[in-house]
C-alpha cells in the first residue's frame, strides 16, 4: 500500500473484515479494519460492529461509523465546550432557556464554520483555485485528524 501511494501520490485505503472476541465477550463479533496511506503517513483504525452488511461492504460500514462519530463530536461540543449540560436550576423554564441559548450558540458556530469554508473555497480573481482541503474535521480544533 505504501508503494502504491509512493507511485501514484494518491491516498490508498484498504478494508478487511475479521472475527474478534474479547476475553469478556460471550461470542465473537465482526470487526472492520481500515488501513490507509496518504501524505501525512499511515493510519490504521478498527471498529467492531453487528451490521449485517459488514462482511459484504466493509468500507460502507466503516464510513457510516465515521459519520456517526462526527455527529457525536457535535453533541460533545454542545455539552462540554458550550456548557450545555449546566441545567442545574430548579425551575423548568430557566433550564429550558439555558438549553435554548446553548443550542443557539452551537448553531451559530456551525454557520460560522460553513461560512469560513465557503469563503476560503470561493474563487478569487487572478488567483489560482485552492484545493478543497479544509473541512469540518480540520476546523475541529480539539480532535485533529480523523481516520
Amino acid at each position: 500500500m505504501t508503494e502504491q501511494f509512493a507511485a501514484t501520490r494518491q491516498e490508498q485505503r484498504l478494508f478487511t473484515v475479521c472475527s474478534y472476541q474479547a476475553n469478556t465477550w460471550d461470542r465473537s463479533r465482526t470487526g472492520v479494519i481500515k488501513a490507509e496511506c496518504h501524505a501525512a503517513g499511515t493510519n490504521r483504525r478498527a471498529v467492531v460492529t453487528n451490521r449485517l452488511g459488514a462482511t459484504i461492504l466493509p468500507q460502507g460500514v466503516y464510513d457510516e461509523y465515521v459519520q456517526r462519530g462526527e455527529s457525536e463530536n457535535r453533541n460533545k461540543e454542545l455539552k462540554i465546550d458550550l456548557c450545555g449540560e449546566r441545567l442545574s436550576d430548579h425551575r423548568f423554564v430557566a433550564n429550558l432557556f439555558r438549553l435554548l441559548m446553548h443550542a443557539t450558540a452551537l448553531n451559530l458556530i456551525i454557520r460560522l464554520r460553513r461560512r469560513i469554508v465557503a469563503v476560503l473555497h470561493a474563487p478569487m480573481p487572478n488567483v489560482p483555485a485552492r484545493p478543497p482541503v479544509l473541512n469540518s474535521v480540520v476546523l475541529n480544533r480539539r480532535r485533529g485528524v480523523y481516520g
